[in-house]
C-alpha cells in the first residue's frame, strides 16, 4: 500500500480506510482460517493500519541494504511484525554470482521480527549462478537463510518446492544440497582459465609514401544524338506462354472429366 500521502493530499482519497472497510465488508476481521498481510513502504500508513486492525503488518524496505542497525530495528517494531526485503539485502550480488551472505536476515529474526525477501523471479538471468539458475533452488538457498517466506510471481514454482519431499529429508542427497553463498565465485576466482597468448607488440608504422596523382587525358569524343537502345521486351513472349499453358491446362481438365 503506497501513495497514501499523495492521495490523501491531492486526491482526496483516504486509502487507508478504504482497505479497511473493504476488507471488513468482506469478513476478515472476524474470521481466523487466512491471516492478512499487509505491506507498505510508508511507516505512516503501517502505524495507522496498527490503531484499528489486527492484521500482519509488514515493513517493505525499498533500497537493498546490506546491514540494519538496532535503533532502525526498534523503530520497525512499533508499527509491524515483519519486514520485507530485497534479494539484493541478503546475499550480495556480484555480476550474476554471490559474493556472500549479508547480516540482514539474522538482524531481523533476532529481534523476533519475520523476514520475507522479494521478488523472486524464474527468468534464466534473474537466478544466481550459484544456484544453478534453478528457480527451486533458488527459493530453497534463500529459505535456509532463517526467512519466514518469500514473494513471487511464479506460484506454481512456490509451489512445486513445496511439494518437494527432497527439502525436508534429513540426510539431503548431495544433488539437492543447497549452494553455500559465494562458493562459485571464489572456486572461479581459486581456479583461473589458462592463461590466453599475448596479443602481439606493435613495431613498425612504417608505410610506402602514395603514389603520384595520374593525369587523365582530357575526352574528346563527341556526345551521341543518337538514343540508347533499349533492351527488347518479352513482357509479349511471357503473355503467350501463358495463354499456351492456361489453354492445355483446361483441355487436360476436359479430357480428365469426360474420360
Amino acid at each position: 500500500m503506497g501513495n497514501a500521502a499523495y492521495l490523501a493530499q491531492n486526491q482526496g482519497l483516504d486509502i487507508v480506510n478504504s482497505v479497511i472497510k473493504a476488507l471488513d465488508s468482506a469478513g476478515y476481521n472476524n474470521q481466523t482460517k487466512q491471516r492478512v498481510m499487509i505491506q507498505s513502504v510508508d511507516s505512516a500508513v503501517l502505524v495507522k493500519l496498527k490503531e484499528s486492525t489486527n492484521y500482519t503488518l509488514v515493513y517493505k524496505v525499498t533500497s537493498s541494504i546490506s546491514s540494519i542497525l538496532p535503533s532502525a530495528i526498534e523503530e520497525i517494531k512499533k508499527f509491524a511484525s515483519a519486514v520485507s526485503i530485497s534479494r539484493e539485502s541478503v546475499f550480495t550480488p556480484y555480476n550474476y554470482f554471490t559474493s556472500g551472505l549479508t547480516s540482514v536476515v539474522q538482524n531481523i529474526t533476532s529481534a523476533n521480527l519475520t523476514a520475507y525477501v522479494y521478488d523472486l523471479r524464474n527468468e534464466f538471468t534473474s537466478v544466481y549462478a550459484d544456484f544453478f539458475s534453478e528457480p527451486n533452488t533458488q527459493a530453497g538457498a534463500y529459505l535456509k537463510t532463517g526467512l519466514g517466506g518469500l514473494s513471487t510471481g511464479f506460484p506454481a514454482t512456490a509451489k512445486a518446492y513445496l511439494n518437494n519431499a527432497c527439502y525436508d529429508l534429513e540426510n539431503v542427497p548431495l544433488y539437492k544440497q543447497i549452494p553455500v553463498a559465494g562458493w562459485l565465485l571464489s572456486y572461479l576466482l581459486s581456479n583461473p582459465p589458462p592463461a590466453s597468448a599475448p596479443y602481439a607488440s606493435l613495431t613498425n608504422v612504417t608505410q610506402q609514401a602514395l603514389p603520384p596523382v595520374m593525369q587523365k587525358p582530357p575526352n574528346t569524343t563527341a556526345p551521341s544524338s543518337a538514343p540508347p537502345p533499349q533492351p527488347p521486351s518479352s513482357a509479349s513472349e511471357i503473355l503467350s506462354y501463358s495463354t499456351i499453358f492456361y489453354v492445355c491446362m483446361l483441355l487436360l481438365f476436359s479430357l480428365l472429366l469426360h474420360a
